[in-house]
């Protein structure tokens, strides 16, 4: 089974990374986030090692507000921490009801309208004919091609995989020398 805590780093267009973070679930890749290709995660056994790691990517790169190094990060991180069921629940009744416009009903109409203007969408909200499905060996290979022709740096999965390896060794080691 995959772990679901990670820690990701956002990559400008050059590489150098501006934002560390510790996540689960989709958090890495949530709405304001850079592309895909951007974006460095390394999944940890538990959370309070992806919260280590997470401090110490900090303070290896540094802060901008410290002018300390490039990143925006405005904490030195290994703070945050995830909410069990038991939390979740009770925020989630704190905030049932009309609360500022929480829990507001749309009317009848707006639902009829919305649904009538996407009917026949294939592009829009709620399509899921892509869902879950696997590219074709003939596709890969033409991105591929598609992304040599037009000089995009591309990783296969073995570099990935030695990548990924010789950072988990030289993280572990840095990790060790921090305690």
């Amino acid at each position: 089974m995959i772990s679901p805590f990670y820690t990701y780093l956002w990559l400008r267009e050059d590489g150098s990374p501006y934002y560390v973070g510790k996540g689960r679930g989709h958090r890495a890749f949530r709405k304001g986030s850079p592309s895909r290709d951007r974006i460095v995660v390394q999944r940890w056994l538990d959370e309070a090692t992806a919260f280590a790691y997470e401090k110490y990517l900090i303070d290896f790169w540094g802060r901008k507000d410290l002018q300390t190094g490039s990143l925006i990060n405005l904490t030195d991180g290994g703070e945050g921490m995830s909410l069990s069921k038991e939390s979740r629940s009770k925020i989630s009744a704190s905030l049932r009801g009309n609360q500022r416009h929480r829990g507001c009903s749309m009317p009848i109409t707006a639902c009829q309208a919305i649904s009538k203007a996407n009917k026949g969408n294939q592009n829009g909200i709620g399509n899921t004919s892509n869902l879950g499905r696997q590219l074709s060996q003939k596709v890969k290979l033409g991105i591929r091609e598609f992304m040599k022709k037009n000089g995009k740096y591309f990783w296969n999965d073995e570099r990935r995989t030695a990548q990924a390896k010789r950072m988990r060794e030289i993280n572990c080691r840095r990790l060790e020398q921090m305690i």
